[in-house]
């Protein structure tokens, strides 16, 4: 959810956006940032400071690099030590200065080129199940 509320809010920069739309993005920032308090307060400290600040999620690579970031943290365990991990996964994945995101666009590039296709085109099929 943070990925797209920051894609939302990257996005309206770009169109004419009315006070409504603004407010309405506003909104969902401050209940999400409300949500992240109320389950962990710690945790959530260096998270809410990522709500609407860009993280270099804009680019044809954003969503595929979204669903390996989404593969990974829903592969860890649960629970809070998870969730205060965040941070380190977006910077982690969405900085082209990192090392994992350098690795990451690497095994992308042969993915592509071993199934003859562009990144943009890969699909994951291993997506894990997700108990509730």
């Amino acid at each position: 959810m943070l990925i797209f509320i920051n894609t939302l809010r990257e996005n309206a920069g770009f169109i004419a956006t009315d006070r409504r739309c603004q407010a309405n993005l506003y909104l969902l920032e401050y209940v999400t940032e409300q949500a992240l308090l109320q389950y962990d307060g710690e945790g959530a400290r260096d998270i809410v400071q990522l709500i609407g600040r860009g993280q270099g999620i804009n680019g044809e690579l954003a969503f595929i690099i979204y669903q390996t970031l989404h593969i990974e943290f829903v592969s860890q365990r649960g629970g809070k030590a998870r969730f205060r991990k965040i941070p380190h996964l977006l910077r982690s994945y969405f900085s082209s200065w990192s090392r994992e995101h350098n690795r990451l666009i690497q095994d992308l590039k042969a993915s592509a080129l071993a199934n003859g296709c562009e990144i943009h085109e890969l699909e994951f099929s291993n997506f894990p199940d997700i108990k509730w």
